[in-house]
């Protein structure tokens, strides 16, 4: 009877074991899968290091380096996928040299072979300055219009910024780029340097002549005109001159004028006037003769065919 009840409790003691062996996990070996996946997702980041120069708004303005961190070896392997290409594994340092917008998709697998989840991370890249041309318009003594033609294919253009002789006058954010410079007499540098959102520039300069007779060079001439004759003296200061052809138009400011003309050989008209404020001046189809300089006339006008304006 003893016997028997030594071998039953051996026999519970043996199987005591084995019922442990089977539902604890031992220290060494895998773990189950829920504690392999909230490893993996403690011990694995984004992980993603981007090296390159910074410009403006979050452009990159050189080629950029992907690296991946891996503390303490929480992945074995890295696969990543450039811009909806082909996904390969990750060995060394990535350059990606090429303009525009970039998106780096990336994966982990740990020592276990599960997978993370996917990343993701976006990027720009610029590093072309804008280009730039300036076109001159004469639109008066003083006054120049610059268009500016400029392109960036990349970030874009977001401003200008107007120099004369290396002071700046003038910036725009917005187009049209275009930009009405008043100057003075003499010769003159105008600059004008086009940004774009990733901090680059451009430039382009132009030089620009303010001296009226170089330019427009009107005809100056004492050459008499039959009757009838009409003849307007002008003396004092002037702005703002335009001259096509026999077609002049200027502004005026403390200037005196004085008026002869006729009708006949027996009708002759006269007039005085002395323009003290601001005064705007068309005069068509005549012929100067006088001296005319940045901001002074002395001399007269005399009509063609007789016609008064």
């Amino acid at each position: 009877m003893k016997t028997v009840i030594y071998v039953w409790k051996k026999l519970l003691i043996v199987l005591l074991v084995l019922f442990l062996s089977m539902t604890i996990q031992p220290i060494a070996g895998s773990l189950p899968i829920e504690k392999e996946q909230s490893m993996m997702t403690k011990g694995c980041s984004d992980g993603i290091i981007l090296n390159g120069t910074m410009g403006g708004n979050g452009w990159y303005t050189s080629p950029v380096t992907i690296t991946f961190e891996n503390d303490n070896g929480s992945w074995v392997h890295c696969f990543l996928r450039i811009d909806g290409g082909d996904w390969f594994e990750y060995t060394g340092p990535v350059v990606v040299d090429t303009e525009g917008l970039h998106v780096v998709l990336w994966y982990y697998i740990d020592q276990y072979g599960n997978q993370s989840s996917i990343f993701s991370v976006a990027f720009k890249i610029d590093m072309t300055p804008p280009t730039i041309t300036i076109t001159k318009h004469r639109i008066g003594l003083f006054k120049y219009l610059l268009t500016i033609n400029c392109s960036d294919n990349t970030s874009g253009v977001v401003l200008l910024e107007f120099y004369l002789d290396d002071a700046l006058v003038a910036t725009l954010t917005v187009e049209p780029w275009e930009f009405e410079l008043e100057i003075g007499c003499g010769k003159h540098m105008v600059k004008v340097i086009a940004y774009d959102a990733a901090g680059l520039n451009g430039s382009a300069s132009e030089s620009a002549s303010y001296t009226v007779l170089d330019v427009q060079k009107p005809d100056i001439s004492d050459t008499p005109i039959l009757p009838p004759i009409d003849r307007t003296y002008f003396v004092g200061q002037i702005h703002n001159l335009t001259i096509e052809g026999n077609d002049y138009h200027f502004e005026s400011y403390n200037i005196r004028k004085i008026g002869f003309w006729r009708y006949s050989i027996r009708s002759w008209g006269f007039s005085f006037d002395h323009f003290r404020g601001h005064y705007s001046c068309g005069w068509g189809g005549a012929e100067f003769h006088g001296i005319l300089k940045p901001g002074f006339i002395c001399g007269y006008f005399t009509l063609l065919q007789g016609s008064r304006t």
